[in-house]
């Protein structure tokens, strides 16, 4: 998939959709993080009511301290590119190597080189309505962030952005990626994810990617990702997955009060709490089946620099919505 095609809006004015393109950057050296998202929501209906575009700020700060910056605008002050790039919402833009912006006396101003092939999970997407991309999966961000009186200076932090689309979210997933490692373009991507179905909740099916040492492995898909060995939580995320001669295994996890909670809206009007860190541990390896053996190929790990998200329909008690 083409980096034009990964980011193209899927909206043709249809009542029912919602669309969103997340930017996520962390400091290796200090608590600081963000995570940027630029969306629309059109419910389902003929009526206007309810079409709006939003921007989202929300992280951390360098001493730790959490924030969070949501402003709502009519949908007719969203535009998009031909191939989806720039996104472009009341002043504030997205586009392939920069993001750019201001609300709620909060502001970034980022730029970074495109890198990484854009990961996407089509086997998943079959089995609900919900379809995501990893446009950009291993970048290099600099440039300053502005929340409130305090300015954030960013300088090669690691980063990613994504693109998510469809009619209605799953119903569980989890997610974690992360870029934050010694060489340059290596990352690990896993989605886990359960949709509602005409018979019920369907069977969890997870896709992981790997790169490390210059070669991309996935593991996963419609059918090995209906058998993979994984068990998630608020506070952490167990993943083994298989390819046909590969294997890709690891664990994620993230202290509670490192998590920020967020709402997301179905364009039918159902809920899901959206529970997101950028402060996550993440340890991943490879494997290989060599003579009826698994044997360690490579592995990659990072300490406090992983994207985590865990989400489900029911509120999880003692972690705070502050979106």
């Amino acid at each position: 998939m083409r980096l034009e095609s990964a980011n193209a809006s899927r909206w043709r004015g249809h009542p029912g959709h919602y669309e969103a393109w997340h930017l996520s950057v962390v400091d290796p050296a200090t608590p600081a993080s963000a995570w940027i998202r630029y969306s629309f929501h059109v419910p389902e209906g003929d009526s206007p009511d309810g079409r709006v575009a939003e921007l989202w700020l929300a992280g951390h700060l360098p001493d730790g301290q959490p924030y969070a910056r949501r402003q709502t605008y009519g949908i007719d002050e969203l535009h998009t590119g031909a191939g989806g790039f720039p996104v472009l919402l009341a002043g504030s833009t997205l586009e392939t190597a920069r993001a750019h912006g201001s609300m709620a006396e909060a502001g970034w101003d980022l730029t970074w080189q495109p890198g990484g092939e854009p990961i996407a999970y089509p086997a998943a997407a079959k089995l609900g309505r919900a379809q995501l991309v990893t446009a950009q999966p291993a970048l290099r961000v600099s440039g300053s962030l502005t929340v409130g009186e305090r300015q954030i200076e960013v300088v090669g932090w690691p980063g990613h952005q994504a693109h998510a689309w469809g009619a209605r979210h799953a119903d569980s997933w989890a997610r974690a990626h992360c870029a934050a490692f010694a060489e340059a373009g290596d990352h690990v991507d896993v989605v886990t994810r359960r949709s509602r179905t005409a018979v019920g909740l369907s069977p969890g099916v997870t896709t992981a990617s790997l790169r490390a040492g210059g070669a991309s492995h996935r593991s996963g898909g419609a059918a090995l990702g209906l058998v993979a060995e994984v068990e998630y939580s608020p506070g952490s995320y167990v993943f083994a997955v298989r390819g046909p001669r590969t294997r890709i295994e690891g664990e994620v996890h993230v202290p509670p009060e490192q998590l920020l909670g967020v709402t997301y809206r179905d364009p039918d009007g159902d809920r899901v709490y959206c529970y997101h860190s950028e402060r996550a541990d993440v340890t991943a390896c490879l494997l290989r089946r060599r003579r009826r053996r698994w044997q360690d190929v490579a592995e990659v790990s990072a300490v406090g620099c992983c994207s985590y998200e865990y989400a489900t329909r029911t509120p999880v008690p003692g972690i705070e919505m502050v979106l």
